[in-house]
């Protein structure tokens, strides 16, 4: 994403519309873990969660594919990164659990535009707070989510630019996503979430009016997690 010379955030970007190519051919970092489910679901349909409520620590680890949506994400295509941190699940009852994380997350986007291409780099560290309706061991989990930014570079051919000024520090919004969990304390999950303001910040134009561009976070995660304290 580039910038004014004057230093100020990105300016919006517009011209003819961008060939985007089709979000199938870049899903590969996540056949592995569909193929896992399948695998694994005559098992865990054969299993039946423990009734008596627990909270259990967890670590978890996967990848992301990470965009921009919104009216000045134009163009932009999805960024392979990484993700990992601890949760903490609590069993309320048979079907329903609620699940505190924190998360590092590295999100971002790429834009090409003939010869030329740009990467955004951000790194955030994300706290959603899900409820999970568990279904066997399968579950469906959905909830709010604050992100922190920590930084942001803007990199286009060699030259790195430190951009954090020119976003918001802090993100707001949600997740949904569906999962396996094993009473050995192995899970696998995938997940959507998506921002519900821009993470630019507005800034003023050349002309002396206020721009506010609506670029939003928004990717898919695929997990590997484990609780750490004994059988689910």
């Amino acid at each position: 994403m580039q910038r004014p010379r004057d230093g100020g955030p990105p300016a919006d970007r517009t011209g003819p519309a961008r060939r985007v190519l089709p979000f199938t051919s870049r899903m590969h970092p996540f056949f592995p873990l569909g193929a896992a489910l399948v695998l694994f679901a005559p098992a865990a349909l054969a299993q039946t969660p423990e009734a008596p409520p627990r909270t259990l620590l967890g670590l978890k680890a996967g990848s992301s594919l990470t965009t921009f949506r919104g009216a000045a994400a134009e163009g932009q295509r999805y960024k392979a990164g990484l993700h990992f941190g601890v949760l903490v699940n609590t069993r309320i009852s048979r079907r329903v659990s609620i699940q505190p994380e924190v998360l590092y997350s590295q999100k971002g986007s790429r834009l090409t535009e003939g010869a030329a291409s740009s990467q955004n780099r951000f790194s955030y560290v994300d706290v959603p707070l899900l409820a999970r309706v568990h279904f066997g061991c399968f579950y469906a989990e959905a909830g709010p989510q604050y992100s922190l930014l920590l930084s942001a570079k803007s990199r286009q051919g060699e030259a790195v630019q430190n951009v954090t000024d020119a976003f918001r520090t802090s993100d707001f919004g949600y997740v949904g996503g569906l999962g396996l969990q094993l009473r050995n304390g192995l899970g696998l999950g995938l997940r959507y979430h998506g921002g519900l303001r821009s993470t630019v910040r507005p800034y003023l134009t050349t002309g002396g009016r206020t721009a506010r561009p609506d670029l939003r976070n928004a990717g898919l995660q695929a997990s590997v997690f484990y609780l750490i304290s004994g059988r689910y």
